[in-house]
């Protein structure tokens, strides 16, 4: 779960040998996002990002998808369960680090085929790095019968009492279904996701950890700014994750097919109900001529009214409108930037 919030990270962490790594594989997926002006009602016009892993935007596809899936789950009779994977690896070789990622992938559908015969049917599973950059698993899955819970003496980090399951022998089968596909090391942590403190941390915790563009600015200045130490230890596990699933070209996230496409992507339309907010009317890319030009900035935001290129961009969605109108040259733009 969560890490402790300004705990020191070891020294012999060997992120610390690929930071370097890491952040510039990093740097050159996020670069390779195209960029888009949003035109709203209001006038207004901004720029931003498209979805590509690891941005804010994709971060929100992610969270939207989460919360539907999380949403549907809720709906269903049955019991909700809380489980998380584990299994040994040397910390001390990223060759382990890396196959640890690749025994959690290969040994997944052998154990969701054991789910499934055994009445565990709609479910949602994230892989995570630890923070020396192992795989673990979260699983929220559903059962279709009502199991008996017992409550621990004990609370989760929202302060919320846990439940675990009374049916001790159903847990026992569980643990053994998982390690049949490991040699050592490998547990299974099984808990009620009946409270709100279970279904919150993958609702949230782990839709944050889908995008890294806050992680990776603090990890390129070493978190020497003011409140970035609180960061260091999810910053890591973000990266880690981040750089290994891009390497392996592994999925960190899945849903039971149940879950269906359609109702995840409901969650993803810009259509409001509240008549006072401003409304995204129109959107299109920004050209590549002035992606290379001199007077762009990537980062997303609103543009000045006073800026060339707002009048850029209000051209293009007045071009969209009247598409016989001939097509703005944007060398005079970058001439007249050049002699203010």
């Amino acid at each position: 779960m969560a890490g402790i919030e300004g705990r020191a990270v070891p020294a012999d962490n060997l992120f610390y040998k690929y930071k370097g790594h890491i952040e510039h594989e990093a740097d050159e997926q996020l670069r390779k996002a195209g960029w888009f002006y949003g035109l709203f009602a209001s006038g207004k016009i901004t720029r931003f990002p498209g979805s590509r892993r690891g941005n804010s935007c994709y971060g929100s596809r992610i969270q939207n998808r989460l919360d539907s899936a999380i949403a549907q789950l809720r709906t269903k009779e049955g019991t909700l369960l809380f489980i998380t994977l584990t299994a040994h690896y040397d910390v001390g070789s990223i060759g382990d680090i890396f196959d640890s990622w690749r025994r959690f992938r290969e040994h997944w559908g052998t154990f969701r085929q054991w789910l499934k015969r055994n009445g565990f049917t709609s479910f949602i599973r994230i892989y995570e790095a630890h923070e020396n950059g192992g795989c673990h698993g979260h699983l929220i899955i559903y059962y279709d019968k009502h199991l008996e819970t017992k409550a621990e003496n004990m609370t989760d980090i929202h302060g919320n009492v846990t439940y675990r399951l009374a049916d001790k022998e159903l847990e026992k089968k569980i643990n053994e279904a998982w390690k049949r596909g490991f040699t050592k090391g490998a547990k299974v942590d099984v808990k009620v996701a009946q409270t709100s403190g279970a279904i919150n941390y993958i609702n949230k915790e782990l839709g944050k950890s889908s995008h890294i563009e806050k992680a990776l600015q603090r990890s390129k200045r070493d978190w020497t700014a003011d409140g970035d130490m609180e960061h260091k230890s999810n910053d890591i596990k973000k990266l880690w994750a981040y750089w290994i699933s891009l390497k392996l070209n592994m999925n960190r996230w899945q849903t039971s097919r149940d879950l269906k496409a359609n109702a995840l992507d409901n969650t993803m339309t810009n259509s409001h109900t509240d008549i006072d907010r401003d409304i995204l009317i129109d959107y299109c890319s920004v050209p590549y001529s002035v992606l290379n030009s001199d007077w762009f900035i990537p980062e997303a935001g609103t543009l000045d009214a006073s800026t060339y290129e707002f009048k850029y961009a209000a051209d293009m969605f007045h071009r969209l409108a009247n598409p016989t109108e001939p097509i703005l040259d944007i060398s005079h733009i970058k001439a007249e930037l050049q002699n203010t």
